[in-house]
Order: structure tokens, then C-alpha cells, then sequence
């Protein structure tokens, strides 16, 4: 499990920053040319992906609850679920917009060994 500091203002970007950063990863570990899809990680563009993913018999799916399904050709080889989030205080701060942030938990799984670029 990852946990990451976060401002709550902040926390919706960072956790869609990092799920796609996340199955980035994934992809690139199957072998596909992640490198080509790079720049500014957005939802929209892994959406734009999926096209290409298609042929090569990969789904990614966005659940209703906020997580992220990896499959390939049917098989899940890839999950990541929706944060859990825990409000820390820092009281020696005096600025109240930092006094308060967030842990994001990240919880996600590889199923991935024999699915590597087959």
C-alpha cells in the first residue's frame, strides 16, 4: 500500500494523476509503447488509448466507485480501488490552509507474471 500527502483541495487531481500513472505502469510492463502516450496524465487521454488497446485485446475500465480494471483477452491482470483517506492535523503550523491535510491510501494489485509480452 502507497500513502501520499495530500492538501484536500488537491487530493481529486492527485488521485486521478496517480491512477493514471498507475496504469501507465501497468501497460508499460505488458510491453506496450507507453512513451507515446506521455505528457500530461489525464483521464481523456487514457480514454484516447483505449482504441489502440483494443487490439490488442486489453480493457481498461473506470468502476463505478472510482477504481480502475485492468483485463487482458478477459482475465483481470490489473486493479486499483478507490483511496482511503485520513484526516492528519499538523498543529505547529499556523497557516490554517496547511494545518490540516490528507493521507491517501492507495491500495492496488498485479496480477501480471504470465501475461508480459506474451
Amino acid at each position: 500500500m502507497t500513502v501520499i500527502l495530500v492538501n484536500q483541495q488537491d487530493a481529486l487531481e492527485v488521485e486521478n494523476e496517480e491512477k493514471v500513472k498507475w496504469a501507465l505502469e501497468v501497460l508499460e510492463t505488458m510491453g506496450l509503447p507507453v512513451e507515446e502516450w506521455t505528457g500530461e496524465p489525464t483521464m481523456d487521454k487514457l480514454r484516447k488509448i483505449r482504441s489502440t488497446l483494443k487490439e490488442k485485446d486489453i480493457d481498461v475500465i473506470d468502476d463505478t466507485s472510482g477504481g480502475l480494471e485492468i483485463y487482458y483477452k478477459g482475465t483481470l491482470i490489473g486493479e486499483w480501488r478507490k483511496p482511503r483517506y485520513v484526516l492528519r492535523e499538523d498543529p505547529n503550523e499556523i497557516n490554517m490552509y496547511y494545518r490540516y491535510y490528507l493521507e491517501m491510501h492507495i491500495d492496488s494489485k498485479l496480477y501480471l507474471d504470465q501475461y508480459i509480452e506474451e
